[in-house]
C-alpha cells in the first residue's frame, strides 16, 4: 500500500462505519413507529387551563376567564396550572400579563387562594369549559 494513501482510506472506513451507525438508527427509529408503539413521546395530550380572554397585570382571574385544554405533555411544565388546581385561581391576580389562550402557569400568579376556598369550579370535570359564576 502506498504510504499517502492510508490516511484517505482512514477517512473512507470511518464515513462508511457512521453512514453505517445512522442508518441503523434511522432504521430502528422506523420499526418503533410502524410497530404502533403508541404516541411519540412527549406528545401524549395533558389538561391544562388557559385564559379565554387577555388579563392585564394585576387583573383577577375569575370562573369565566378561564377554559380546560389540551397540550402535548412536552409543552407542559410543572408550573402548569391544571384543572383539578383551578380552584386556587378564582380570586387571585396576574402577576403579568395574560394573553387568551395563553396556558396559565403558577408563577404568573399572586395572592393564590388556598384549597377550597372558592368552590364556583362545579362544572370542571363535565364539560370543556371551566364553570361560571358571577363576580362577587
Amino acid at each position: 500500500m502506498r504510504p499517502h494513501l492510508a490516511p484517505a482510506l482512514f477517512a473512507l472506513g470511518g464515513l462508511l462505519a457512521g453512514g453505517g451507525a445512522g442508518g441503523a438508527a434511522a432504521w430502528a427509529l422506523s420499526q418503533r413507529l410502524i410497530k404502533g408503539s403508541g404516541e411519540p413521546r412527549g406528545w401524549r395530550p395533558v389538561e391544562v387551563v388557559v385564559a379565554t380572554a387577555d388579563i392585564p397585570s394585576g387583573g383577577s382571574f375569575w370562573a369565566e376567564l378561564l377554559a380546560r385544554k389540551t397540550a402535548p405533555e412536552q409543552h407542559v411544565q410543572t408550573s402548569s396550572v391544571r384543572p383539578a388546581d383551578a380552584r386556587h385561581l378564582i380570586g387571585a391576580h396576574a402577576l403579568v400579563p395574560v394573553a387568551r389562550g395563553e396556558m396559565l402557569r403558577w408563577y404568573a400568579v399572586a395572592e393564590a387562594y388556598p384549597s377550597g376556598a372558592c368552590e364556583v369550579l362545579r362544572g370542571l370535570a363535565a364539560g370543556p369549559e371551566l364553570a361560571a359564576e358571577p363576580r362577587p
